[in-house]
């Protein structure tokens, strides 16, 4: 049998028929008499059909190999020869390994960000590499082959989609691969953690108890979520009311005295509990604006020109047995917040913001103190009016399961989501005794 030959990283076929009329004879026997039989040469890809042999040499082998071939008549005489396969050495085009996305932080030199490229023929130094679509602040380094750079701070909060292209011919015919990633960029004053951890519910208008009464039940609180995929510790994280850059905080006139109503809560290491601080994904946090340490107090009410004060026991009020942690303000014991209008900031324990809400009717009312720059392009304050003003003891809710910064995506628990909130889904009531006439979702997600 003439050596075969095939180009490397193919397969050779070759059929019995072929086989029979050309290179097989048998003085005693027709050849439609007659069998063959292959032997796998133990390497490679090996693959008899019955009709035909289907042989692939290991990828990038150039190296001759044989396979034996026997013929044998109906006798079981046989004959047994090794056919020689010539392989012939081709280039082969590189290949890229896959590259995984990246997140950076503007403003910030960049760890380089290298590729891994597969080609038996030639080093990756004698390659051309070309990179598209790379932001302000990065280039292509020609000689590393590396990302390199600061990225600049104009380009916010945003992702880029960045393709490397390779080649390995010259004169240069066209790109042989290319590997697609996308680089996503967060301001500095941006916690990593945006996106996995979101302001969820907020009780910004204390109930009224069912009994005929003036006074109110100080049972306001802000629910926060695990939206990520990993545990979170809150250990060091702060949740407050007002804009912590200009250190303004909330006042009231409270009998013709204009006091501090800040609400400022920095989780310890347990909560209220005695339970740790970390939330497991699909996990919430409930907290209460409150001062345990206050024994007296929730809020008062003028009845008869005289101040009536509440007084609770929070374990009365509190009923969030499904959020995992709960929380109390142990600030100043007028820390309230404000239907009219108010804003909260959920910080992380080095400070750098995870997540923003606001409401606001735009009257003199309204403790809104203002918006973080860094949420520019993110957070959508064209609907927080809408929010505004809640009725005595009902929330309002990040009514959409997925991490959309938007007050259009807010909704009262009676109410429904803005018109242009993606996957909005009816907000629901799950509170019962003792606080059954609080319409919200204290430790539940509250969205049907």
């Amino acid at each position: 049998i003439p050596a075969q030959s095939i180009l490397e990283d193919t397969t050779l076929i070759l059929t019995r028929a072929d086989l029979l009329a050309n290179n097989i004879t048998d003085p005693d026997n027709p050849s439609n008499e007659l069998t063959i039989n292959f032997t796998d040469p133990g390497v490679g890809t090996f693959t008899d059909t019955g009709t035909q042999l289907e042989f692939t040499p290991p990828l990038n082998s150039t190296t001759d190999m044989t396979i034996d071939v026997e013929a044998c008549d109906p006798d079981l005489a046989c004959t047994t020869v090794s056919m020689t396969i010539n392989i012939t050495a081709q280039n082969d085009p590189p290949v890229f390994q896959t590259m995984s996305d990246q997140s950076l932080i503007t403003g910030q030199a960049i760890t380089p960000i290298a590729f891994v490229v597969i080609d038996p023929d030639n080093t990756q130094a004698e390659l051309v590499f070309d990179a598209l679509s790379l932001p302000l602040g990065l280039t292509l380094n020609a000689t590393t082959q590396e990302i390199l750079g600061t990225p600049d701070v104009s380009l916010g909060t945003t992702t880029f989609t960045v393709t490397y292209r390779v080649t390995d011919t010259t004169p240069f015919v066209g790109w042989d691969d290319t590997v697609t990633f996308d680089l996503t960029f967060q301001d500095p004053s941006l916690s990593p953690l945006v996106g996995s951890l979101a302001i969820t519910e907020v009780l910004s208008s204390q109930t009224v108890p069912p009994t005929p009464s003036t006074t109110g039940v100080m049972d306001e609180f802000v629910e926060i979520t695990n939206i990520g995929t990993v545990d979170i510790d809150l250990t060091g994280f702060r949740l407050l009311d007002f804009d912590l850059s200009t250190g303004v905080k909330d006042q009231m006139d409270i009998f013709g005295i204009m006091t501090v109503t800040d609400f400022d809560i920095t989780f310890g290491a347990v909560d209220d509990r005695g339970a740790g601080s970390t939330l497991s994904p699909g996990q919430t946090a409930v907290i209460w604006s409150a001062d345990p340490a206050y024994t007296g107090f929730s809020t008062f009410a003028i009845v008869g020109g005289v101040p009536v004060f509440t007084f609770f026991d929070l374990d009365d009020f509190a009923n969030a047995p499904a959020g995992q942690l709960e929380f109390v303000d142990a600030g100043a014991p007028w820390g309230v917040l404000r239907a009219e209008g108010d804003d909260l900031w959920l910080l992380d324990a080095n400070g750098k913001l995870i997540d923003f809400v606001a409401w606001s009717d735009g009257t003199a009312l309204s403790h809104k103190s203002g918006e973080p720059s860094a949420l520019t392009g993110q957070w959508d304050n064209s609907d927080e009016a809408r929010l505004a003003d809640a009725p005595d003891g009902q929330s309002i809710s990040l009514a959409t399961p997925g991490a959309v910064d938007s007050a259009d995506c807010w909704a009262f628990t009676t109410g429904t989501a803005g018109p242009g909130c993606p996957d909005p889904r009816a907000t629901v009531d799950t509170d019962t005794a003792p606080e059954g006439n609080r319409i919200s979702s204290a430790g539940v997600r509250n969205f049907s």
